[in-house]
C-alpha cells in the first residue's frame, strides 16, 4: 500500500529534520509494516514506519510503500504523529 501526506509550508516553524511516525492500521485493527514500538512519556505508540523529513518551511510531500499480504477488505486507518502527538488522521475503504 502506498501511504502518502503532505507537510504544509509553514513561515513560523523551525526549520530542520523531523521525525514523524506513522500508523497503518488495518481492517483487523493490526499495525501493518515495520511494527516498532516508541515510548513517548507515559505512552507507548506502535507504528508502521517512520518518515524522516528535513523540513525548510516550504511544503513537503511524503511518499512510502508499506508491504502488505493477505489484504481483507474493510476500513483501514492512517495516523501521523509527530512525537507521539497525533498530528493527521485519515481511513479509507478497502472493497
Amino acid at each position: 500500500l502506498k501511504v502518502s501526506f503532505t507537510i504544509a509550508e509553514n513561515a513560523i516553524a523551525k526549520s530542520g529534520e523531523r521525525k514523524y511516525y506513522v500508523q497503518l492500521i488495518d481492517s483487523k485493527n493490526n499495525v501493518m509494516g515495520e511494527r516498532q514500538t516508541e515510548r513517548f512519556s507515559d505512552k507507548t505508540l506502535t507504528y508502521s514506519y517512520i518518515a524522516n523529513v528535513k523540513f525548510d518551511n516550504k511544503t513537503v510531500d511524503m511518499v512510502q510503500n508499506v508491504p502488505a499480504e493477505k489484504l481483507v477488505k474493510g476500513t483501514f486507518y492512517v495516523n501521523v504523529f509527530d512525537n507521539g502527538q497525533l498530528v493527521s488522521t485519515t481511513t479509507f475503504t478497502l472493497k
